[in-house]
């Protein structure tokens, strides 16, 4: 009877502990299973395996290695070695005026920024190079530069027309609606880049500058707060037209031309005060550099043309009066806008 009884009980206790094994070894192979570490963007041990495999593989990058990205307007990067990447974006230029087919005043110029980040094995960044806006056109609006810029349009009575606003160049982490396969392989739906889920996403930001009107110079572009123009206020880190989008021109009051904001974190407005008779010139978008660190030697700022500087870490802004028409680092930027990926090491 006892043999019975402690076979019994063997029986039972065999059968529990060899339940709750499978169970326990099901959770902890699950490969959604939440993972948490600071020096990683991964969320989950299937992404956390993998980029730990992917660290161990041979990098087919070498330090200091550039991937250069001009005026193609969206473009992917994979992260094909795990690691820390400098990240460089230059915003575009707004465009300028015009009357009787000759060119007034010139567009502001876009700003720059800078900043390091970590990317984790075979991460997919999203590129966003922001196009020049269209000069003045006569008897019709000017296009915004592509990625926010806004349009500019003319007067209505005779011949004067401003500059649509310069596009911001920025890299993100998502874009809404799409995976990053189907994105890079077909037309970019446009929707989807001016997602709220996409613009948030936003890790570094240089912002465009406002187009011209016919006699009045626009903001420029970039900085934690873009440039004013007259009758405009540009974009800042919380504020501004809209995120990520400068304000289309709309004339109101005739024989007055206007132009439109550039583009950035927050694009600028193209004219806040539509009782004020004046040519209305548009306002500059902000740049953005609150999802980059500084590294032992690269300290993250924006830098933009004559304007408001902060020596804040969040937002460090320098002014500079130099201006390029290729990608010079803390230069503002004439044309289409330019960015720039380097590959630093694993180690920083």
């Amino acid at each position: 009877m006892k043999r019975f009884k402690y076979l019994l009980i063997f029986i039972v206790s065999f059968g529990f502990t060899l339940i709750v094994g499978t169970y326990a070894s099901t959770i902890l192979m699950a490969k959604d299973i939440s993972y948490n570490n600071d020096y990683s963007n991964v969320d989950n041990v299937s992404s956390a395996l993998e980029e730990l495999y992917g660290s161990l593989e041979k990098c087919e990058y070498t330090v200091g290695q550039s991937f250069d990205f001009s005026n193609n307007g969206a473009s992917l990067f994979k992260a094909n070695c795990i690691g820390y990447y400098k990240l460089e974006v230059w915003g575009a230029q707004g465009g300028a005026s015009l009357k009787n087919k000759i060119s007034g005043t010139a567009g502001a110029y876009g700003g720059y920024s800078v900043g390091v980040y970590k990317a984790s094995y075979q991460q997919l960044l999203y590129v966003n190079v922001g196009h020049m806006g269209m000069t003045g056109m006569l008897y019709g609006d000017a296009v915004g530069g592509w990625n926010g810029g806004g349009s500019g349009t003319w007067d209505h009575s005779d011949d004067e027309s401003s500059g649509a606003g310069g596009g911001a160049s920025d890299i993100r982490t998502k874009m809404a609606g799409v995976d990053g396969i189907s994105w890079y392989s077909t037309s970019l739906d446009v929707a989807s880049l001016n997602n709220d889920q996409s613009l948030l996403s936003r890790i570094i930001v240089a912002g465009g500058g406002g187009g011209a009107s016919w006699n009045s110079a626009s903001g420029h572009g970039g900085g934690y707060i873009g440039g004013h123009s007259n009758y405009s206020v540009s974009g800042s880190q919380t504020s501004g037209y809209a995120l990520g989008k400068g304000e289309d021109a709309v004339i109101s009051v005739t024989n007055w031309d206007e132009a439109g904001g550039g583009g950035g974190y927050y694009g600028g407005f193209s004219t806040n005060n539509p009782q004020e008779s004046g040519d209305r010139s548009g306002a500059g978008g902000s740049g953005y550099i609150g999802g980059v660190i500084s590294s032992s030697n690269i300290t993250k700022h924006m830098t933009c043309y004559n304007c408001q500087t902060s020596t804040d870490e969040s937002i460090m802004t320098n002014t500079t009066t130099n201006v390029s028409g290729t990608a010079t680092a803390d230069y503002a930027k004439t044309g289409d806008g330019y960015a720039r990926i380097t590959y630093l090491g694993k180690d920083i």
